[in-house]
Formats: structure tokens, C-alpha cells, sequence
């Protein structure tokens, strides 16, 4: 199993679609089945866990992931003294994971 964990919290753009609301969010964590979000804190998802969500991670030369999932859960954290709404979303399907992905392995506890 491949994962891939972005060197720099800001570096993938992701956007999130749920009930017809777009969401901007940041990339924390990420394999081919899952992936861990962050919002800022006035992006707050309210939906219940199991809820089907959308979305694309993006760099800045392309989409490098397109899914669709389930929320699995939600949870408050800090991160660079500033708190997020992280949601963890389950893929419907496993995507694959484009080298710019793969080639981000820096966990964000190191880049925090």
C-alpha cells in the first residue's frame, strides 16, 4: 500500500462538495483508500458520519486525485496554533496516486 504524506501543509489544494456546498480544505493525510482533511474553522461540514462527500486534491500542474467517499469522522485539532475541523473520508473505490502524491512523504507532525 502506497501513502503518501504532503511535506508542506499548504502544498495540495483540495476541494470538498457535500449537499451542494463547496468546501475548501488542506490535504494531512492520504493513501489510495482514505484521506485526511482539514478545514478551517468557519468551514465547518456539518453532516453526519456515513454522509457521501466528493472531491478533488489539486497541485498547482493539475488534479492529481478525483474521488467520491463516505465521512467517517470528524474531530477538532490544532495545527500550527490554529484550529481545523479534520474529517477522515473513506473512498467509494481506491484511487491511484500520482507521483506528485508519492513524492510528498513528510509526515505534518515534522512539518508543523
Amino acid at each position: 500500500m502506497h501513502k503518501a504524506q504532503p511535506l508542506a501543509f499548504f502544498h495540495f489544494r483540495v476541494r470538498l462538495y457535500h449537499r451542494g456546498r463547496f468546501f475548501r480544505a488542506y490535504l494531512l493525510d492520504l493513501d489510495e483508500n482514505e484521506a485526511r482533511f482539514a478545514l478551517p474553522s468557519d468551514q465547518f461540514l456539518q453532516s453526519r458520519e456515513g454522509a457521501s462527500i466528493r472531491g478533488s486534491v489539486d497541485s498547482r500542474y493539475a488534479t492529481e486525485a478525483d474521488f467520491t467517499g463516505m465521512l467517517v469522522s470528524r474531530e477538532g485539532m490544532s495545527i500550527r496554533g490554529q484550529f481545523f475541523h479534520t474529517v477522515l473520508v473513506r473512498f467509494d473505490r481506491a484511487i491511484e496516486l500520482s507521483e506528485r502524491l508519492l513524492a510528498t512523504r513528510l509526515s505534518l507532525s515534522d512539518a508543523v
